[in-house]
């Protein structure tokens, strides 16, 4: 699993999934999630420090059983 910890465009897990698979000198399963930030001006760091929310986003259902 790889996680991109902030806010990205749409788009930019496949664009990794891309890089990273190209890259790769033999085949691994991997997942990105998505696990943005949520950060208040003037309030950053007590935000990071203590957020009062977490969200992970992920296509892939080997993550989330149902």
């Amino acid at each position: 699993m790889i996680v991109t910890k902030s806010t990205v465009p749409v788009g930019t897990g496949s664009r990794l999934t891309r890089i990273i698979s190209r890259k790769l000198k033999e085949q691994v399963d991997f997942d990105i999630v998505s696990n943005p930030e949520f950060l208040r001006e003037g309030a950053a760091i007590e935000d990071f420090m203590r957020p009062n929310r977490v969200v992970i986003g992920a296509r892939s259902s080997r993550l989330w059983p149902s």
